[in-house]
């Protein structure tokens, strides 16, 4: 044994869960990425493809801070020095004086700098915060992809993979000359390319999962709605202690719990619930409300006595048509789910896509396997052949 032995262990769990005692025997050092530093990092690489001159002024005259910060010390301990050394008077002390004089002059040019180097910090931020939107985007969709593998443990994705993404977003995505139009087009890229790659691995029943998990935590990172607000959405009345009969025939006892819930819920932190008189309505509008629930059309503008409200706020009325048609009629839940991610994200979002081999090829990489996943009577061989001779490449069985 020896003071001088260290042992490090490493291990690719997550977020591994440790004793306290051994945790008060070592030192664990976390090193996943959060949600606030990957932005950091993506803003960092954006600014290297568009702004590599703001980048590297940046680093300037972060260096030249620190180095005037260090400056300013050492005359500081230059001067304490030739404080303690000195003996006798010190107004006689002429060598003392003139390190006195010196450190005097030096530190008010070191302050000057040091203001000059905050102001242009200043500017610099400001052009930088220009292209934080496609930072903010790229983090959120990074960890919708991560938290995919809670769903299976097969969706696992790397880091590395999402950079790649990322830098083939910037670098295909349309160019424009303002900042805020090129930002927009590179989250729209980036957004769409994110999703056609990781749609391609998913089982079907799970690809609604991933584009919800997009809109939500989009709404989440831009404050519309809150974790409350998708909890709402997730277990409806299930929150309930008790479950009370329905005192309408149309609606099954569940739905009518869904619905006490919702009238409950208080949308993003309001104090007034937005479906407070949900269940008044019903009881008065009877006929319209099942000719409504009966119906296959469950549009925004169809809901009795709340088409108006859901229609009057863009942003968090589709949200609330989704609880709403999840609470009352469930079975319709997939159906309101992909109009509200149309509504959210675009139509192409919801369209059916098929990813043709040559695409597919355009993509991989040498080092890099593509993998197929066969359902019963599905063979692609046939048209790797095919496509191979046409490339000229030689294929192998």
């Amino acid at each position: 044994w020896t003071d001088s032995f260290k042992m490090f262990l490493t291990c690719k769990l997550a977020n591994p869960s440790f004793s306290p005692e051994l945790s008060a025997k070592t030192t664990i050092i976390d090193f996943t990425v959060t949600q606030g530093g990957l932005e950091q990092q993506l803003l960092g690489r954006l600014l290297s493809k568009e702004k590599m001159a703001l980048k590297e002024s940046l680093n300037t005259l972060l260096t030249d801070v620190t180095q005037n910060k260090k400056n300013l010390q050492l005359l500081d301990k230059s001067l304490l020095e030739k404080l303690t050394e000195s003996q006798g008077n010190l107004l006689e002390d002429q060598e003392l004086v003139e390190v006195l004089n010196t450190t005097k002059t030096e530190s008010k040019n070191v302050q000057v700098k040091l203001i000059e180097a905050e102001v242009k910090t200043k500017e610099i931020n400001e052009q930088r915060e220009q292209f934080r939107p496609v930072a903010i985007r790229g983090s959120v969709l990074y960890f919708c992809i991560i938290e995919m593998s809670l769903v299976n443990w097969m969706y696992n994705s790397s880091l590395g993979q999402f950079l790649q993404l990322f830098d083939y977003a910037i670098d295909n995505s349309e160019k424009a000359p303002q900042p805020t139009k090129r930002c927009e087009n590179i989250v729209k890229f980036l957004t769409y390319h994110v999703y056609r790659y990781i749609n391609r691995g998913l089982f079907e029943r799970d690809k609604v999962t991933y584009l919800l998990m997009v809109c939500f935590n989009l709404m989440l990172r831009d404050n519309k709605i809150t974790g409350a607000d998708v909890a709402m959405f997730l277990k409806g009345g299930s929150t309930l202690d008790v479950t009370e009969r329905s005192p309408m025939k149309f609606i099954e006892d569940t739905a009518c719990n869904n619905c006490r819930a919702l009238t409950k819920h208080t949308f993003q932190g309001e104090t007034v619930p937005f479906f407070r008189e949900l269940i008044q309505s019903i009881e008065r509008n009877e006929n319209v409300w099942k000719t409504w629930l009966e119906g296959n059309n469950h549009d925004r503008n169809s809901v009795p006595d709340f088409s108006e409200r859901l229609n009057a706020d863009k942003e968090i009325g589709p949200f609330l048509h989704l609880c709403l048609v999840r609470c009352i009629r469930e079975d319709r839940t997939l159906v309101a789910a992909q109009n509200f991610i149309s509504d959210k994200l675009g139509p192409e979002y919801v369209a059916p896509v098929t990813d043709s081999i040559e695409s597919i090829w355009q993509e991989s990489l040498p080092l890099v396997p593509v993998l197929f996943l066969l359902s019963a009577g599905a063979d692609p061989t046939s048209i790797i052949d095919d496509f191979s001779k046409k490339r000229k490449k030689i294929y192998c069985d």
